[in-house]
């Protein structure tokens, strides 16, 4: 199991470390306080990002306008 500080999901994620523990207290990304030291799972990291983009990439709209193949009545 590989864990990481604050700093090293800043780095990997490319954002502050003021960012990271925003999301992480909203509970946006998964973490685990150990005393006062927030740690992550590598992982577990990835697979939540993995998992958030397939959301957002499934509730996407087509990018050319088309409506999925889905005709309106009467057309």
């Amino acid at each position: 199991m590989d864990l990481l500080t604050i700093e090293e999901v800043a780095g990997l994620l490319r954002v502050s470390r003021h960012t990271v523990y925003r999301l992480a207290l909203r509970g946006d990304i998964p973490g685990q306080k150990v005393g006062r030291h927030w740690r992550f799972i590598r992982e577990d990291l990835l697979q939540h990002l993995r998992q958030q983009s397939a959301e957002r990439m499934a509730g996407a709209a087509p990018a050319d306008g088309r409506d999925g193949g889905q005709e309106a009545a009467g057309t």
